[in-house]
């Protein structure tokens, strides 16, 4: 997932996924800053008004942060040159 200060884009194996009218899908309201301490996050799943809801079903194959949004040539190596790809994954 890429947050750019406007709006939230959706990757799969590197690639923007492909869902009309809704990826990217804009989000001007801006993330939670944690400050210059930080704050934890939630991966996975989206609380909203204290109501856990909207879980992820599937595997998440790494998890990096970064402090700016990366371009999509990036989250693309990434994807590829380190292996973390759900193409790598043992399906059952």
């Amino acid at each position: 997932m890429r947050y750019d200060g406007q709006h939230s884009s959706v990757f799969v194996n590197g690639n923007l996924d492909s869902l009309a009218l809704a990826n990217p899908f804009r989000y001007q309201k801006g993330l939670f800053d944690g400050g210059t301490d930080g704050e934890a996050f939630t991966v996975g799943a989206v609380d909203r008004n204290h109501e856990w809801g909207n879980f992820f079903g599937g595997r998440i194959a790494g998890l990096v942060v970064y402090d700016r949004a990366l371009k999509d040539e990036e989250l693309h190596a990434l994807a590829t040159e380190t292996g973390f790809s759900t193409d790598r994954l043992e399906r059952k």
